[in-house]
């Protein structure tokens, strides 16, 4: 996939996901969290440019389109529960709780330092 077509991707599945998680935010607590996790980590210009997927009440995000290629760049994830937001680095089997918090621009602005620090 070329630059251009992976921006436009990115563009569009970023566009999804806020409109997702706008039109089941109100529904619950979880889901509240998790449309506010989308909504804050959508502001953030360094995140915007990476491919956004969810699953599994995690927020991760990735220099591929490719669903294959998900989740094995080693890019931590930022789950929603309830009111709180968890950081977690996957290695394998094991996962490492780098932050918990209440306040979703805190866990992402953790992402971006991270990402900003590992160069990726």
């Amino acid at each position: 996939m070329d630059d251009a077509t992976f921006a436009a991707a990115v563009t569009e599945e970023w566009q999804a996901q806020i409109d997702g998680a706008r039109s089941s935010g109100s529904r619950d607590e979880h889901s509240r969290a998790m449309s506010r996790l989308i909504e804050t980590a959508a502001a953030e210009p360094v995140l915007r440019v990476l491919f956004p997927w969810t699953s599994m009440a995690c927020l991760s995000v990735s220099h591929s389109a490719d669903w294959r290629v998900w989740g094995s760049e080693g890019i931590p994830g930022i789950v929603a529960w309830g009111t709180g937001f968890t950081v977690l680095e996957r290695h394998g089997r094991d996962v490492a709780v780098l932050l918990e918090t209440d306040d979703p621009a805190e866990a992402v602005a953790y992402l971006v330092g991270w990402l900003r620090e590992h160069r990726t």
